[in-house]
């Protein structure tokens, strides 16, 4: 007999973590603002955070607080939203809230000594997929 033949359930065994990692992934609780600050450029990942957007802001931030208390000085608590454009209605609207946003990291070259950028909280980024 073949080994194939003798162990029918090795294709099952094999299979089984993929697919539990496919389940799991669905079921995973989105993560806060500062967590996604660990997440791999290109990487998809589902945030929730208090949105700041408008003509002068496009970012999710840690929390009210945190936008509230912010300090050029201080480390950023906040994502950078990069393509809005296609949901500009959608965020607007929910300005000052809080909200989930799934999408993929994009991570941008920090700025030099005396550039500014409008708009731009941290030099890490989102490309919106979906608001929830």
């Amino acid at each position: 007999m073949r080994a194939r033949e003798k162990r029918p359930w090795l294709g099952l065994a094999l299979a089984a973590p993929a697919l539990t990692g496919c389940v799991a992934h669905g079921a995973t609780k989105p993560i806060d603002v500062l967590s996604a600050f660990s997440a791999n450029d290109g990487q998809r990942i589902e945030v929730r955070g208090f949105l700041r957007y408008g003509d002068d802001a496009r970012g999710v931030w840690q929390s009210q607080a945190s936008y509230r208390d912010y300090t050029p000085e201080a480390a950023p608590a906040c994502i950078t939203l990069w393509n809005a454009g296609a949901f500009r209605e959608q965020l607007l609207r929910r300005d000052g809230s809080t909200i989930t946003i799934t999408g993929k990291v994009r991570v941008e070259p920090p700025l030099h000594a005396g550039e500014i950028s409008l708009g731009r909280c941290s030099d890490v980024g989102l490309v919106i997929e979906r608001l929830r």
